[in-house]
C-alpha cells in the first residue's frame, strides 16, 4: 500500500534559470513569471555577476537583459555562448525596445529567442517553447564550431601581424 502512494506522488524536478537584470521591478516581475512556470530563478543584478555564474553553475534557461550597466548585453551573450558549462543553455535576449533588426542582432549574438519587457507569462512560455524546439546537443555543437572558426580567424590574424 505504502509503495503504491510513494508511486503516485509527483517527482517535482526544479529547472534552475538565471536571469540577468538590473532594474528592480522587472526582476520581481520575471521571478514571478519564471516560477509560475517551474524554474527556480537565481538574480545577476549584472554583467560581472553573471559571468561569474555562468562560470560556475550550469542552468536550464538563461535570460538576459539587453541593456545592463556595467557590461553590454552583447559581451554577456558572447561569454555565455564560449562558457564550458552553458553554451547549449537556451537563452532570452530581454530588452524594453525589440524591432526586427534587433531581434535579428540578438540571435546572430548567441539568443535562441527574444522577448519584450512588456510582456506576460503566455509569452515567456512561447518564447521558451521556442527555444526547447533546438534539442541542446544541436546548440552546443553550433556555438562549438562557431568558436572554432572565430578562433581561427583570430590566430590566422595574429600570425599575419
Amino acid at each position: 500500500m505504502e509503495q503504491q502512494e510513494e508511486q503516485k506522488q509527483e517527482i517535482n524536478i526544479i529547472k534552475r534559470a538565471l536571469l540577468v537584470e538590473d532594474y528592480d521591478y522587472c526582476q520581481r516581475i520575471m521571478t514571478l513569471f519564471l516560477q509560475k512556470l517551474g524554474y527556480h530563478a537565481e538574480l545577476a543584478a549584472d554583467g560581472a555577476t553573471a559571468i561569474k555564474y555562468v562560470e560556475s553553475k550550469s542552468y536550464d534557461l538563461i535570460i538576459q537583459d539587453i541593456g545592463l550597466r556595467d557590461i553590454s548585453g552583447k559581451e554577456v551573450v558572447q561569454f555565455i555562448r564560449q562558457s564550458k558549462l552553458n553554451i547549449d543553455t537556451p537563452l532570452i535576449a530581454w530588452s524594453a525596445y525589440v524591432n526586427k533588426m534587433d531581434e535579428k542582432k540578438y540571435l546572430d549574438w548567441g539568443a535562441d529567442s527574444v522577448l519584450i519587457k512588456a510582456c506576460g507569462v503566455k509569452d515567456l512560455k512561447k518564447s521558451i517553447h521556442r527555444c526547447l524546439l533546438t534539442p541542446r546537443y544541436e546548440r552546443k555543437l553550433h556555438y562549438q564550431l562557431r568558436n572554432f572558426k572565430k578562433n581561427g580567424r583570430d590566430s590566422s590574424k595574429e600570425q599575419k601581424n
